[in-house]
């Protein structure tokens, strides 16, 4: 081979690391589309009526209202579009209302995750910047050691 053929072929090879994070990347896709599968298979598996559940029972039994919910949260739709229709709100970050608070859950979530205090941030990284300055400081002036 010439050494332009040798130099062309060089170019088309991919880095060991990029070839890695690619596999990587492409694994953890996969492996979060079938945790979402798994997820959404569950949840229309579970015994029970999803009306009844997010009605209760005396709203539930009002025909009118019941083809309502169904209607607008898309359980009249083959489950494969409901699928799809759930992966595209998980994409936007919409991960639906609370039946427990009618609050969407991110907000739920929102509130329960503590967030670190920018205080104790801004604490921890002054001392070890303190930390980090007294190990590098000089001796002292009498030519002593400094114990620590």
């Amino acid at each position: 081979m010439t050494t332009v053929a040798v130099q062309r072929q060089a170019q088309r090879r991919r880095s060991p690391l990029v070839g890695y994070l690619l596999r990587r990347a492409g694994t953890s896709l996969l492996l979060l589309v079938g945790v979402t599968i798994v997820t959404f298979a569950l949840t229309n598996l579970v015994p029970g009526d999803p009306v009844s559940a997010a009605l209760g029972e005396g709203a539930s039994q009002n025909p009118a209202t019941r083809e309502a919910f169904i209607k607008a949260n898309g359980l009249d739709q083959p489950l494969f579009v409901q699928y799809f229709i759930y992966m595209g709100n998980l994409l936007r970050g919409d991960l639906g209302t609370s039946l427990v608070t009618g609050r969407p859950v991110t907000s739920d979530l929102a509130t329960a995750v503590p967030r670190p205090s920018r205080s104790r941030s801004a604490r921890s990284s002054s001392a070890s910047r303190s930390a980090s300055c007294s190990a590098r400081s000089p001796p002292t002036a009498e030519g002593s050691s400094q114990t620590r």
